[in-house]
This record gives structure tokens, sequence and C-alpha cells, in this order.
């Protein structure tokens, strides 16, 4: 039978939901309402008590509230510092029986939330891809400042050129102490990020401020741990003279150095 026989069937039907959620592109969670572990193509979706609230069609309601145990592995991803990179999620549907195991992908969205509802349950809640093309896109302004995000396609510098590979030594809840090389002078890595690997999925954190072998970051030291290894990037405060003395990049400075700071709009009474 094909998907559409299952599906207007009075009595064949037994639709089955399939829940994948993606972290980082590389890390992947099956989850499945059945009540035994379903095989569709390569992949096996674990049973589990997992719901959601519904998927309707022709609303502008772009919202998904996945209920699932609270110590489930995606759930506990939202315990402190959230992810740095968006976990996607894909919910599914096959008929249970079906031969030819037809699966049908129902609705695609991105985790922004987690509640925690009942005791040991917790809510999961995403937003539609559909949505994000509402979003207000980034106007270019000017100013004497660089609009520009430091190794952007615009900035044209590649992170890789500059990455530092170190190593967490101590940590303290706002930050790490690693073993900064000689040379690198103070405050190199204020205004950067670093790099490290969590559950094989490569994590990014911002780097507040440097000093001496001390880097606090945005997030603190959550999931980072004495000897683990890290990569830190140098950071960059937008101006032209930093541009120029850090990265010798000043050809490729987004900034009006010399704007005038009087307002041209600005209405001025001679007399």
């Amino acid at each position: 039978m094909s998907w559409s026989d299952y599906e207007y069937s009075t009595a064949s039907g037994q639709p089955v939901r399939l829940y994948e959620f993606i972290r980082g592109g590389t890390r992947y969670y099956r989850y499945t309402n059945a009540d035994r572990a379903v095989t569709a193509g390569s992949q096996t979706w674990e049973p589990i008590a997992i719901s959601d609230g519904g998927i309707a069609s022709g609303t502008d309601d772009d919202d998904m509230t996945v209920t699932l145990p609270a110590d489930n592995p995606v759930a506990e991803l939202y315990d402190g510092v959230p992810p740095s990179r968006a976990v996607r999620l894909k919910i599914h549907e096959l008929h249970y029986g079906d031969a030819d195991v037809e699966v049908k992908t129902r609705w695609v969205g991105t985790l922004t939330n987690r509640q925690r509802s009942d005791a040991g349950v917790a809510k999961l809640f995403a937003v539609s891809l559909a949505a994000t093309f509402g979003r207000t896109g980034v106007r270019l302004t000017w100013g004497r400042g660089c609009p520009y995000a430091l190794y952007d396609h615009n900035c044209r510098l590649k992170s890789a050129d500059y990455a530092v590979a170190l190593t967490v030594t101590a940590t303290n809840g706002d930050g790490i102490t690693v073993n900064i090389p000689a040379g690198v002078p103070e405050g190199y890595f204020s205004g950067g990020y670093i790099e490290f690997t969590a559950d094989g999925v490569t994590e990014t954190r911002g780097a507040r401020v440097h000093s001496g072998n001390a880097i606090n970051l945005f997030g603190g030291s959550t999931g980072l741990t004495v000897g683990q290894a890290v990569t830190a990037y140098p950071g960059c405060d937008l101006t032209a003279e930093t541009c120029d003395a850090k990265f010798g990049n000043i050809l490729n400075f987004g900034g009006i150095n010399h704007l005038p700071s009087v307002n041209p709009w600005q209405i001025i009474k001679v007399f």
C-alpha cells in the first residue's frame, strides 16, 4: 500500500511520529512516540514519552512545543549555557507496518528555549523554518567604527590564520586559565572567542576579557574542564587603529574614519 492508502484508510493507518534533533550538523538525536523502536532507512528511532502540540495548516502560528522527559539528553542541553549553535528539529511521520517505510517530513524548525513544566517533564519550544524568513534584515550603516563582523566575508580575514591552540589549566566559573604562549600581548583575545569540542560538537564561546593567562568568557566555564584543548581567536574593537596595527587589514576596514560629527540634517540657527 502507498502512503495515501494508509493515510486515507478507515482502519489500516497507524501513524507514528519521528522526532529528529540535529545539533551542529553532526550530532543526531532520534526519538519516536511509538511503543517500540522504529527503523526507517538506516536509522533507528528510540521510543520515549514524547509528544507535540500538533501541526496546523493555513494558520499564522509558526511555533511548536514538544514535551519529553526532563532527563532527556536534548532537554539537558539547555541546563545552564545553551548550545552556541542552533539545534534543528524535524518531525517526520510514517505508518507502522508500511512495507515501503515511506517517511513524510511534517515540520522543520529550530529550538529556541526549554521549560520544565512538571516534575520529570520538560517542554521544548521551537519556531518553524518559514518563520525565520520574516526576520528584518540588517542594514549597513555609516559610522567611524567598522560595521563588519570580524572574520566575515566583508572583513576578509580568515580565522584559521589567527587560531591559537591552548590547554585549560584551571576554571573559575567566570572563565578559564590557559597556557598563553610567550609573545602574545595583554588583551589579545579580548572581544574574540574560543572553540572547543563537547559531545562531538564544536561549541563557541565569546571572550569578554583577556588578562594574563586568564580569559573571562561569556557564559562562563560551564562545560570546560582542566586539561581540555581549546582554540582561541583574537578579537577586534572595530577601530581603524586596531584593524591596521593588529591585523594589517586596513584596506578592508569598513568604517568612515573621518566622518564629520555634525549631522547634515540638523537645523542650525545662524541668527
